[in-house]
């Protein structure tokens, strides 16, 4: 059993990366809609708006994968890696990835 101390530790890391994740997350959408949105006439939004839009996209199109077969015991720590780096993917390179093409999309195609 982990003693009391690396588990607050590790909901304080937790709890770190979540809200550095949702600011990350609120910054690409309040980038991409100042660049796409605002220009068809749509107010302007802060970093804060993004956060709570990309909240609300998040909670709406959640799945839950329920054909995810339970793996063997060696294989639980291989699932809980793979988890942990899908999870950090979504919160970080995934909005890079949207920011990047917005700025391709924003510099070579949007007529001015």
């Amino acid at each position: 059993m982990k003693s009391l101390p690396w588990v607050l530790i590790g909901l304080v890391v937790c709890c770190f990366v979540t809200l550095a994740g949702l600011w990350f997350n609120g910054w690409a959408v309040s980038i991409l809609w100042n660049w796409f949105i605002v220009p068809l006439g749509a107010c302007s939004i802060t970093l804060w708006h993004g956060a709570g839009i990309a909240l609300l996209i998040g909670y709406l199109t959640y799945q839950v994968d329920l054909k995810r077969q339970k793996s063997e015991e060696k294989d639980k720590t291989e699932d809980q890696i793979y988890s942990g780096v899908m999870a950090l993917f979504v919160l970080f390179v995934r909005p890079l990835i949207a920011i990047g093409l917005g700025w391709f999309i924003h510099t070579y195609f949007m007529v001015m």
